[in-house]
């Protein structure tokens, strides 16, 4: 049997990659957010490594805002409470209120026995990529995969006998936070807490990725200031 020449035609492929139906959204379902979730975890985490080994500065970073930018892009939309000073005054108050706690629950009482990083050792570029990292990528990352993917995605596909038992919302939540305390278990206990209000206020009040962002970034960037000023001074020498 005589095979045919395949013609391969540029012009036609680049119009089936521009076309609507190639490049359309997948739809926003709960299935579709938990698949995006996982996949995006996954790449982190591998990816991740994978530049760490290869030498690259702020592999974390990367690839973090790499799968954020992804996710965005496929999910572009989530309930969001417009910007108020009420909203930017319940941001302040719950990172204050949960920096405060940690500083008195667990940072004083173990700090003597905490390893301040060497201030000779410390680089402007390391200091400045470690709040980029921990103040702004980081929140960004995590409130769209855990408080947006994860927490709706779990939500919308919970089972109806299994719903009967336990509303989907508080399942949801107390999943979200509980992987998210496992994925911060050196600070486990805060860590839980700490998505069970974040989780709270984006089910219940519909904060937005940028306020839920807000709050988790000041909370962030409050404890990493905390050991590089080797507790605010308290510690030094």
């Amino acid at each position: 049997m005589q095979l045919l020449p395949v013609q391969f035609d540029r012009e036609h492929l680049v119009q089936c990659l521009l076309s609507e139906d190639f490049m359309k959204r997948p739809l926003p379902t709960p299935e579709n957010f938990l698949i995006c979730a996982a996949v995006s975890w996954v790449a982190v985490s591998f990816i991740g490594a994978l530049l760490a080994d290869a030498g690259i500065y702020g592999a974390k970073i990367i690839t973090e805002a790499m799968a954020f930018l992804l996710m965005v892009a496929l999910f572009p939309e989530e309930p969001r409470r417009p910007w108020s000073v009420t909203v930017l005054v319940v941001a302040l108050t719950v990172a204050a209120a949960f920096f405060a706690v940690w500083l008195i629950v667990y940072a004083l009482p173990d700090a003597k026995r905490l390893s301040f990083p060497d201030p000779q050792r410390l680089k402007r570029i390391d200091i400045v990529a470690g709040f980029i990292g921990a103040a702004v990528v980081s929140p960004l990352f995590e409130e769209k995969l855990a408080r947006h993917l994860a927490l709706r995605g779990i939500e919308g596909v919970t089972p109806s006998w299994l719903s009967r038992l336990v509303s989907p919302r508080v399942l949801a939540i107390l999943i979200v936070s509980t992987i998210f305390a496992l994925a911060h278990s050196d600070m486990a206990i805060p860590a839980f807490a700490f998505s069970l209000t974040l989780s709270w206020l984006a089910l219940k009040h519909e904060f937005g990725l940028s306020q839920r962002a807000l709050l988790h970034g000041i909370y962030n960037a409050a404890l990493l200031s905390w050991v590089l000023t080797y507790g605010f001074g308290a510690y030094a020498g």
